[in-house]
């Protein structure tokens, strides 16, 4: 069967070919090996599988079954000792799959915003509505602003990441997530040839900015930019420029202390893309942070188009009871995907769960915001 991928990532196919020696190091640490019940097998099993899949795709369970509990946290991306990427190595796999009819889409249209967009227009204002549904007109900035997609699911955090933003720097582009989009959601679905397409386009419009800097809310689009797509544009995380510049924040002064904790995203913390999100939370006066006993773990958003019952088991469940454990009274998250599925699991745990953006918006003095409304 001919491929029908983009040319990239089919050059990457051919080199994933030559390179791979099936050692099975990035099934090693993949935290999905155990939620896809394939852990009775050698890593090095695992990967031979997966690689005689990519060179002649035939049906197989094992193939299924490791393709489809990928949580792309990203923790195997730089693991292979022969800089393959093993992401893109699952996501080629995945485009074989689908494309052979072994396995059915999960995003039926992810490139349809048009409900999205509608419902926004309901629940904002029209000014509001029009500033995260819009592009900046056209004309050189030194910064361009994209939040992604994820973020229009609570449009207050979005109105409150721009707010604070506007405090950094007022002159920002911004590039509306539900028109453009880093091409994730397609990859994560096998759709190589839509979802390098879709990158294309996003850089595109960034660059009609001339911006020296491109500020990410979403730490998948970061990652996507910088490890599948090798971007070397200056690409940060809007974490990271309130780091930069946190002494433009006028925070209020505490009534009292608060206890926190901290869960960051797995695929910028993994790949070391980001480390700042402690660095803001200490610069905000009255949090004391606890941290988590085993470090970075991806909570488990990723997994559960497939197996949601085992995923929310064996990390959604794990994760919220190691924060109980810290004794904090909040459980600080960046990515609205892990916020959602916390919130939604966290009958028992008894620990407030707050998205780092709120928490700073809060602390900051109110007349400094003023300009939001």
């Amino acid at each position: 069967m001919e491929l029908v991928i983009s040319y990239s990532l089919e050059k990457e196919r051919k080199r994933i070919l030559k390179n791979c020696k099936k050692c099975g190091k990035c099934a090693k640490i993949c935290p999905s090996i155990e939620i896809g019940g394939i852990d009775r097998l050698k890593f090095s099993e695992i990967q031979k599988y997966l690689y005689d899949f990519v060179t002649n795709p035939k049906k197989n369970e094992i193939v299924s079954k490791r393709i489809d509990s990928c949580l792309e946290c990203f923790k195997c991306v730089d693991s292979c000792p022969n800089d393959i990427n093993p992401l893109s190595y699952i996501e080629i796999a995945k485009s074989l799959s689908y494309q052979n009819e072994y396995a059915p889409y999960v995003n039926c249209d992810p490139g349809n915003f048009a409900s999205q967009n509608r419902s926004l227009e309901n629940e904002l204002t029209k000014k509001e509505s029009k500033s995260v549904l819009t592009s900046t007109d056209y004309s050189n900035k030194k910064i361009v602003f994209f939040p992604g997609c994820n973020v229009y699911n609570h449009s207050p955090r979005l109105l409150k990441t721009k707010a604070v933003l506007d405090l950094l720097d007022n002159d920002t582009a911004f590039i509306p997530g539900t028109k453009y989009c880093c091409g994730d959601r397609y990859l994560f679905d096998g759709r190589l040839q839509e979802g390098e397409e879709q990158y294309h386009n996003l850089v595109s419009e960034i660059q009609k900015y001339n911006p020296d800097t491109i500020v990410f809310w979403c730490s998948t689009c970061l990652a996507r930019m910088k490890k599948t797509w090798g971007n070397e544009m200056n690409c940060v995380s809007f974490f990271q420029f309130c780091h930069e510049n946190i002494s433009k924040l006028n925070f209020l002064k505490p009534n009292r202390n608060l206890s926190v904790t901290l869960h960051e995203p797995c695929k910028t913390t993994y790949t070391k893309i980001d480390d700042s999100h402690r660095s803001v939370i200490n610069a905000i006066p009255g949090l004391s942070l606890t941290e988590m006993a085993s470090g970075t773990k991806c909570c488990g958003s990723g997994g559960i188009s497939y197996f949601k019952d085992r995923t929310i088991e064996v990390l959604t469940h794990n994760r919220l009871s190691e924060a109980k454990k810290t004794g904090a009274e909040v459980l600080i998250t960046i990515c609205h995907y892990c916020q959602e599925l916390f919130e939604s699991e966290n009958e028992t745990n008894n620990i407030k769960i707050v998205n780092l953006i709120d928490l700073i918006h809060s602390k900051l003095e109110p007349a400094s915001l003023i300009k939001e409304n």
